[in-house]
């Protein structure tokens, strides 16, 4: 539960940094439809001097003006590496839900090797350690199934939100880089 809690305040801070930038890059693609090329410029030069990296990523990758499928992909890698190590984190939470389960069964099934005799003390005490070892075979499979099932919806919103801050930048990038749609802008 710890590493739960630990990715789930993780993802509330990413999802909340992540917002700032959906909004500035919708803000820029707004002032790339209504205002000059200078002034973009002068807007694009906010995300080069800003603290997060995410936005240093943006300015790096619409003012270089390439569309090239090796930036697009070094692009894409930097603003959503973030999103593999939380995958990674889910599906093992899963996976020592498992590993809890087959040591909930080894502690049962430990309980039966220590049979000598068939009284009813004797089977009393086995009992209580064979469910025992069920109850913890049973609280760890719940845990991890609940764990890696919650971690994985948050980390799915993180993701579709990561994604529309790319194509936003994609979109900005597109318009920035058109020589075509400055003079036809500019002639309107």
């Amino acid at each position: 539960f710890i590493i739960f809690i630990y990715f789930s305040i993780k993802v509330g801070s990413e999802l909340y940094y992540l917002r700032a930038r959906y909004m500035n890059i919708n803000n820029l693609l707004s002032m790339i439809i209504n205002k000059s090329r200078n002034d973009v410029s002068i807007i694009l030069k906010s995300f080069a001097n800003s603290k997060n990296t995410d936005d240093q990523y943006i300015f790096t990758y619409i003012s270089s003006m390439t569309q090239n499928k090796s930036a697009r992909e070094d692009f894409e890698y930097s603003i959503t590496s973030k999103l593999n190590t939380g995958w990674l984190v889910a599906d093992g939470l899963l996976k020592l839900g498992l590993i809890g389960t087959v040591i909930g069964f080894i502690i049962m099934l430990s309980a039966i090797t220590e049979i000598d005799g068939f009284d009813f003390t004797m089977m009393k005490e086995m009992l209580q350690n064979m469910s025992s070892g069920m109850e913890v075979a049973l609280y760890t499979t719940l845990s991890g199934l609940v764990s890696s099932i919650l971690l994985t919806l948050q980390y799915s919103y993180l993701e579709h939100y990561t994604y529309k801050v790319f194509y936003s930048a994609n979109t900005c990038l597109s318009l920035y880089s058109s020589e075509d749609y400055w003079k036809l802008k500019h002639n309107d």
